[in-house]
């Protein structure tokens, strides 16, 4: 008998959260860890901010402010995570969408982008580095490093 609860139990919560294989994505404590080991630290951090008017993507998103060690920089990271596969792959092109919305609301920044499931970011006027130090630190947080 607890052996068919303990089965029903993990089939209702695969249900919940999609039946998508893959890696366990780790979380923002993952990534703002990875982050640092980088050498980004966070200075301020916004949850629902998704730096454009789409509401869609509100519970998925938090803006950061990070300085940068290298090159002395602040900068904005916009940060996404989506609990499964199933959302992640329906919410690229609202993605896409805000990323085009902030580019045209901030017409002479340069809009980079990093995708790397669950996670999505992008932000204005990144070094090189900084993109290299982000989608590093994603791959980690999503990989569980």
């Amino acid at each position: 008998m607890r052996r068919l609860a303990a089965i029903l139990v993990a089939v209702f919560v695969s249900g919940c959260y999609g039946g998508s294989a893959g890696p366990t994505p780790g979380d923002m404590v993952d990534v703002l860890g990875e982050l640092s080991a980088h050498g980004a630290t966070m200075t301020d951090t916004v949850a629902g901010d998704a730096g454009c008017a789409d509401q869609t993507l509100v519970d998925n998103a938090r803006r950061l402010a990070v300085s940068y060690t290298p090159d002395d920089q602040t900068y904005t990271i916009y940060l996404f995570r989506w609990l499964n596969n199933r959302d992640y792959g329906e919410a690229a092109s609202a993605f896409s969408g805000c990323v085009a919305a902030y580019g045209q609301a901030h017409p002479n920044a340069t809009v980079e982008t990093v995708d790397v499931s669950p996670w999505r970011a992008f932000g204005p006027a990144w070094s090189p580095q900084l993109r290299d130090a982000v989608a590093q630190a994603l791959t980690a947080a999503t990989n569980g490093k």
